[in-house]
């Protein structure tokens, strides 16, 4: 935790403007421990064919489902895609709903890990656990002060208890074992419209990652996302 907010560097902007159009040059920068060769990187160890961290990340769809096994990088790809979005994108919130507390909070174990001894980790201003994970970054990008907040919390019984959150990107992880997925997705979708505090249009983007489950409203976003051309749909193979 920082005890005062972090300055970026003329460097680390200068890195930031270059990533806006390569994802790596972020992450490979501010997820890169102190003395390491290389930090993090999208689709690392992944065959060419089963590439699709980056392609995600860089997706202008507002939808997307992503079906994949064990193995195939879901969780760790959408949450550090969704802590490179909250350093390059002022006032950013970020939102990962799951059938249980902790299988939300994997995700946050993941991000933790990633940035220790990392420059992200100097952005980090608090990481609380309770009353549920949050993860809030403030720092100081050409003298003004950025605020952006991943939070990671149980979706509850329909996700009516979301409602009074509102911001740019919600995630669910495990999105097959939700029975009632078709009415947790109608009411999510409404807590992505608006504005950022600072009169910033929301993204309005919802992804969905799970294994694949037997559960019919599942395979009906699927099939309607790969139909869709504002929607992106994929199916990812652990041998790859």
């Amino acid at each position: 935790m920082a005890d005062k907010y972090y300055t970026l560097s003329p460097t680390e902007e200068e890195i930031l403007q270059r990533g806006m159009n390569d994802p790596n040059i972020i992450a490979g920068y501010f997820f890169r421990p102190s003395g390491a060769s290389q930090g993090f990187q999208f689709d690392y160890g992944f065959t060419e064919k089963g590439k699709w961290q980056e392609a995600s990340y860089m997706a202008i769809q507002k939808l997307m489902v992503i079906i994949g096994g064990v193995g195939t990088g879901k969780t760790l790809g959408i949450g550090m895609a969704a802590a490179c979005w909250a350093i390059t994108t002022a006032d950013f919130r970020f939102l990962n709903v799951a059938q249980k507390a902790w299988q939300a909070k994997l995700m946050w174990d993941l991000i933790i890990r990633f940035s220790r001894d990392t420059p992200f980790e100097k952005m980090i201003y608090s990481m609380p656990s309770r009353p549920y994970p949050r993860i809030v970054l403030r720092f100081i990008y050409k003298g003004r002060l950025i605020e952006s907040v991943l939070e990671f919390m149980s979706v509850d019984v329909n996700a009516t208890g979301l409602f009074s959150w509102r911001g740019d990107w919600i995630n669910i992880e495990e999105a097959g074992l939700l029975d009632n997925l078709n009415e947790i997705v109608a009411n999510i979708v409404t807590r992505l419209t608006g504005s950022s505090p600072m009169g910033r249009p929301y993204v309005g983007r919802l992804s969905l990652i799970s294994n694949p489950w037997d559960v019919p409203h599942l395979w009906y976003l699927f099939d309607m996302a790969k139909s869709d051309p504002a929607s992106l749909s994929m199916v990812l193979s652990t041998r790859d």
